[in-house]
């Protein structure tokens, strides 16, 4: 009977090892299945989509850059013909600027005036080139050029009336005239 206590507290301490059964896998649910495919073809649509953004820009981009260097062509081609002086008016007909001013539209007549003035010393009405606003015509005329302050007499009374919201009264363009029959007057320097 000693024997069979012993071998008692003997297993009780020192059970038997069970073997384990191996569990077959677990079977996945079908929906989470489904939902697993349907975010990976989600995101390979997305990618797809962004990649296509891509390249369709790069050729619009492409096309725009072709279209530019044609149209800089062609008007490269155009302004190789010097912009020509306005021609005064012949006798008997109004000059357009006295036209407007007669009418007391003299906003109108100012701007028409200092187009001509800033044509007279070598603009191009075509925007291309190194000038785009009137002081930067100015600019361009050297400080002995006997033109430079009637046309400085010119561009401030415009922009007197344009960006200082002056009105645009008949003193002033009298003022903005007498600066454009002077550069009739003023030579060019050499």
């Amino acid at each position: 009977m000693r024997l069979g206590l012993v071998l008692w507290v003997y297993h009780l301490h020192h059970p038997k090892k069970k073997k384990k059964k191996k569990e077959p896998p677990k079977k996945k649910d079908p929906l989470s299945l489904l939902l697993t495919v349907l975010a990976i073809i989600a995101v390979a649509l997305v990618v797809l989509l962004v990649l296509w953004l891509l390249t369709r820009r790069r050729r619009t981009a492409d096309k725009e850059d072709e279209e530019e260097q044609q149209e800089a062509a062609e008007e490269a081609e155009e302004d190789e013909a010097p912009a020509e002086e306005p021609a005064a008016p012949a006798p008997g007909i109004v000059d357009p600027v006295d036209a407007l001013a007669a009418q007391g539209r003299y906003e109108e007549a100012m701007a028409l005036l200092l187009r001509r003035s800033l044509i007279r010393v070598g603009w191009s009405p075509s925007g291309k080139g190194d000038s785009s606003t009137a002081r930067e015509v100015l600019a361009t005329l050297a400080a002995t050029d006997g033109r430079r302050v009637p046309l400085g007499q010119v561009v401030t009374q415009a922009e007197f009336v344009r960006f200082a919201g002056e009105p645009a009264t008949r003193e002033r363009f009298e003022a903005m005239r007498s600066g454009a029959e002077q550069l009739d007057v003023g030579e060019p320097a050499p």
